[in-house]
């Protein structure tokens, strides 16, 4: 009998926000400055730094009430694209040490383990190979892994943060989470809610027979890949054969020295995508976008 398959799922909770404190920002502009991403639509607080923090914000609150608390906080709309493109750049990066990578949009990323343990002579070398390689890239992330993608993604997301081959460990947590923290639609969770069952280990105490009869496709769907009992496909990741990236500034510079962290960024993300394939450049283009003008092209 095969053993299953062990995932490592990471979460990016912040992972817009991440991408413009990487861009720098210019000596002008004062140190712990409070900046919060929001949701358009809802017109509500989804990332915040620590200096938004220290006004009282929190993630959720309206932007009136953020915009009450702190007089100088600057705001962005959350854009689903920036964070696509963060995580083809994060994918990559992470390509050096680990293979089998999947993209879960906007904001997270799967990676089968079972096949990189050999390799690594274990699941706690793999994890201190990969851990160090992921925080020079200076994101906030939270981790876990499982038996199935949707278990990994159900633990990272509530913040567990653990690294475990345990099935009976990994199953105990999964059983004390709130159907909240799940990838169910809200209406299904306020459904289930309605009839007792609030946490994951009274959902799973059912019989899946009896679940398909009780509830729809969507909720049986959803715990048979949890539990494993029902495939999940998954597409993994393949880098690219050109090396293309775009970075957006959180703020206009004034001076090309202010482009130095910015490029930095970008030639060590060049480093490890020429690294990878034994290649060298001998010719750089950059693209800078001006405000109100054309784009103007550097070749190096």
């Amino acid at each position: 009998m095969a053993l299953p398959t062990l995932w490592l799922y990471l979460h990016f909770p912040a992972l817009q926000l991440n991408s413009f404190c990487l861009a720098g920002k210019p000596s002008e502009k004062p140190e712990g400055s409070a900046l919060v991403i929001i949701h358009g639509r809802r017109n509500e607080v989804l990332q915040l730094n620590k200096a938004a923090e220290k006004h009282g914000i929190y993630t959720g609150m309206g932007l009136g009430t953020a915009a009450s608390l702190c007089r100088n906080l600057c705001v962005h709309a959350y854009e689903p694209e920036v964070e696509k493109k963060k995580l083809l750049e994060i994918s990559h990066w992470l390509y050096l040490i680990t293979s089998d990578i999947s993209l879960v949009e906007p904001n997270g990323l799967l990676l089968r383990v079972s096949n990189m343990l050999t390799l690594y002579e274990g699941l706690e070398n793999y994890w201190n190979a990969l851990k160090p390689h992921l925080e020079k890239l200076e994101l906030n992330y939270q981790f876990a892994t499982a038996y199935s993608p949707l278990a990994a993604q159900l633990l990272a997301k509530a913040g567990l943060n653990q690294i475990s081959d345990q099935q009976e460990e990994i199953l105990s947590h999964i059983k004390q989470r709130h159907l909240s923290v799940t990838e169910l639609p809200m209406k299904q969770i306020e459904k289930l809610i309605r009839v007792g069952i609030k946490h994951m280990n009274e959902l799973l105490s059912i019989p899946m027979a009896e679940l398909a009869k009780r509830f729809d496709l969507t909720l049986v769907t959803y715990v048979g890949r949890l539990n494993g009992s029902l495939p999940h496909p998954v597409n993994f990741y393949h880098p690219p054969q050109q090396f293309v990236r775009y970075l957006e500034l959180l703020f206009e510079l004034s001076n090309l020295q202010s482009l130095s962290k910015p490029l930095l960024h970008l030639l060590t993300q060049l480093e490890a995508f020429l690294r990878i394939r034994d290649h060298y450049a001998d010719e750089l283009c950059l693209t800078l976008h001006l405000r109100d003008k054309s784009l103007h092209d550097i070749r190096i």
